[in-house]
Parts: structure tokens; sequence; C-alpha cells
């Protein structure tokens, strides 16, 4: 009887162990999805290039236009199609090195098909000329704790969370990054 009943127990344990690994497993791919979701609704829409007088850059008879090129990206960006953005916006920034919305872009979708080296090149220029955006901050952030660089993943985030005390991802990951450093104290504040 003994037996039947330590049986019985263990089942139990076992069952509710898979149960709870399972609820888990699901929670997490829900989160996972909603933030996917969130970084996707935040693409900013390329600007159309233009020349000194004022007209589009890359006419008609040009075999890429360039602000086909930006519209492009950006719309590729949106789709997901990171490969695709990269290419376009490979072509856009050839023609408007200085385009801190397509090299902040470029960054992002750098980020996402794990370029971190690229992706942080491209972040860190755009962010010193548009340093309130935030999805370049996370970018950044992810990037830099790709490559192990703990600190200054530590540093975007820091950067971040002062333009947006409010950004729950930021202060997460924050406190991610200084665990990983070693010092759990600190990840609680």
């Amino acid at each position: 009887m003994l037996r039947w009943a330590a049986i019985a127990i263990l089942l139990l344990l076992v069952c509710g162990g898979g149960l709870t690994l399972a609820s888990y497993a699901g929670f997490e791919w829900w989160r996972v999805s909603q933030d996917a979701d969130v970084g996707a609704t935040e693409v900013p829409s390329a600007p159309v290039p233009t020349d000194v007088a004022g007209e589009e850059v890359g006419g008609p008879d040009s075999p890429r236009p360039v602000a086909a090129a930006c519209a492009a990206g950006a719309a590729a960006f949106s789709a997901k199609d990171y490969g695709e953005a990269v290419a376009q916006l490979d072509v856009c920034l050839d023609a408007h090195p200085a385009d801190a919305d397509a090299m902040l872009l470029r960054g992002r979708a750098y980020a996402a098909v794990e370029r971190f080296d690229l992706a942080q090149i491209d972040l860190e220029r755009a962010l010193s000329e548009r340093p309130g955006e935030e999805s370049g901050w996370e970018a950044l952030a992810y990037s830099r704790v790709r490559t192990e660089n703990d600190r200054g993943a530590i540093a975007a985030l820091d950067t971040w969370i002062a333009l947006n005390p409010t950004a729950a991802r930021a202060w997460r990951m924050r406190a991610d990054a200084r665990f990983r450093m070693g010092n759990p104290t600190a990840a609680l504040i």
C-alpha cells in the first residue's frame, strides 16, 4: 500500500511539474511575441532624400532611385524582411550617408539579422544625431548584450531610462545586465 501511495505522489509531482513548465513556456512565447509586435509598430518612415534645390534625388531614368530605395528599405523593415531592408538602406545611405533615420533603421535591421558589430556602428552614429529614439537605444543595448558588452549595454539603457523613466523593458534589460555582471543587488535598483 505504501508503494502505491508513493507512486501516486510521484505521478502527481511529475504531472504538476510538466503543467507548470508548459504554462511558463506558453507565457514566455506570448511575452516574446508581444515584444516583437511592439517593436514592429514603431517603425519610422524613411524621408525622401532631396538635393539642394529641394527636388527628389534619383529621377525616373535612374535604375534604382534613391528615394525608392529609402522607402523600400522602410517597407521591408515593416514587413520584417530585414535582409532586404539592409540591402535597400545600403543604397539609400550610399547617396545620403548622413541620413539619421535610414541609419537608425539599418542599424535595427542589422541587429535583427545578428550583425551586431555593424548594428552598433550605425546605431551609435544615428543616436548621436537623434538621441530621442527609444527604439534605437533598445537595439543598441540588445546588440551590446549579444556581443557580451554588458557595461556598454547598461550605459545605453541608462540613457534610455533617462529619456523615458517608465520604459519597463529598459529597466528589465538593465537589471538582467547588472545581474550577469555579478551584481544582483544593483539589479534590484
